[in-house]
């Protein structure tokens, strides 16, 4: 049986009370390119963002890990990239 990879489920999994809360709008994409499935942003608490997911010009490796390596954040949209 082939089962479908969601990464929706794994962020469901992980606590991220300590840093913030998963914003609920699905990104349509980021800075023009595809996001799969079930990404979000997470709203880190004390912290705003300097852009929306649609609008971010990041680099692919502008990003920072949290939670001891296991969530992958761009560094200017909050965009989960694990």
């Amino acid at each position: 049986m082939h089962t479908i990879h969601d990464p929706a489920l794994e962020l469901d999994e992980l606590d991220v009370a300590e840093l913030g809360t998963w914003d609920t709008r699905a990104p349509a994409h980021h800075g023009g390119g595809y996001v799969a499935p079930g990404r979000r942003v997470l709203q880190i608490h004390d912290h705003i963002w300097a852009a929306q997911p649609e609008t971010c010009t990041a680099a692919i490796r502008d990003t920072t890990w949290y939670l001891d390596g296991r969530l992958l954040l761009c560094n200017l949209c909050g965009l989960d990239g694990t």
